[in-house]
């Protein structure tokens, strides 16, 4: 269970900067009408179902992955949590996480 979690924590991180990058922020105007109503109906709903939700469409790309970039994120994402869970990294909200991913 942990390793999917870590895989599709993966690939999530791995979209991450350039789907928060200034220059890609709009990329939700450019959905069609009817993906964005299920956006705004899925972001209506519960925390839990939402990450069920989110897992399922994570988990339908996966035949996409380049299983050794996988191997690689899996890596380091162990290793930052051993350093979280270590507490030898200062962690930041996600507010400033932001600001620092839209500056670059």
């Amino acid at each position: 269970m942990i390793n999917k979690w870590v895989r599709s924590l993966s690939l999530v991180l791995g979209q991450f900067k350039w789907m928060f990058h200034k220059e890609h922020c709009g990329i939700m105007f450019f959905m069609s009408a009817n993906t964005s109503k299920i956006l705004k109906e899925a972001l209506n709903l519960p925390p839990e179902a939402r990450a069920a939700l989110a897992g399922t469409l994570l988990e339908s790309l996966e035949d996409t992955l380049d299983p050794e970039a996988e191997a690689a994120w899996e890596d380091e994402i162990a290793k930052r949590l051993k350093e979280v869970d270590a507490s030898t990294v200062r962690m930041i909200p996600w507010s400033e996480a932001r600001r620092k991913i839209l500056k670059n």
